[in-house]
């Protein structure tokens, strides 16, 4: 008797970690049209919507690393492209969303990986002569917003711009700042520069052909500075991936 009641705890125990994943009430997923114009992941309260993406590019938004972040698995995961749209029971926020495209990755898709570390060239974000030119903000929540060639940024702390910034330019950035609270900014940058070439995921660029550079962007507007050296990166191997049946 004992022994079963310890079995059937456990078998407890697995049900309610599996029940605490979030995953979508309702998703689909088919193969994106070849034609297709409009890329990207969007989402609104409750809903995503992934429009043309591969498997990286999956994987890279729904972990939030950038593209040389993601290495591995079969050829097709970088050139089949795929819509989902994804219903959550309820007003979930994006970063739920985006927790529900991992569950749904690893259900549909297949998809097993597992992460190592390298060292890989960078950059390291610093303080500039003349010091931080953002506004502090007292807000314990952030956002941003934006497009290719521009961020607006509420709430946001060094640790977090580091990390957009790693997606921007498509190389691991890490903060060297030492600089701790949040801020409010916007940055702005030509969306032409070479060293933040667009991926199909991107959204359209902000037109501003007189932008600078983004090295000197972050320096003229934010009082920071992009230095380039050897940093440690977290890759995610994928190991195994399927592709869906269309449903």
């Amino acid at each position: 008797m004992r022994l079963l009641a310890i079995l059937l705890t456990a078998v407890a125990w697995l049900a309610a970690q599996t029940a605490a994943v979030p995953t979508f009430e309702a998703a689909s997923v088919k193969p994106a049209s070849p034609e297709a114009t409009d890329f990207g992941v969007d989402t609104d309260p409750g809903l995503l919507r992934v429009e043309a993406q591969t498997l990286r590019d999956m994987v890279r938004v729904a972990y939030g690393v950038n593209d040389s972040q993601v290495v591995g698995g079969p050829k097709w995961a970088n050139s089949d492209r795929f819509d989902i749209t994804g219903r959550a029971n309820g007003p979930a926020g994006g970063k739920e969303l985006l927790t529900m495209l991992q569950s749904l990755l690893a259900d549909r898709f297949k998809l097993a990986f597992h992460r190592e570390t390298k060292t890989a060239q960078g950059y390291a974000l610093v303080v500039a002569k003349g010091g931080i030119k953002m506004q502090k903000s007292e807000s314990t929540e952030s956002n941003s917003s934006g497009g290719r060639g521009r961020i607006d940024a509420q709430g946001f702390s060094m640790h977090q711009f580091a990390e957009r910034l790693t997606r921007v330019m498509r190389a691991p950035v890490e903060d060297a700042t030492e600089t701790p609270g949040r801020f409010n900014f916007t940055l702005t940058w030509s969306p032409d520069d070479s060293s933040t070439k667009p991926l199909a995921s991107d959204r359209p660029a902000i037109d501003d052909s007189n932008a600078p550079s983004i090295f000197t962007a972050i320096q003229e507007q934010l009082g920071l500075k992009l230095e380039s050296r050897k940093v440690t990166m977290e890759v995610l191997v994928i190991d195994r991936a399927e592709k869906p049946g269309e449903n």
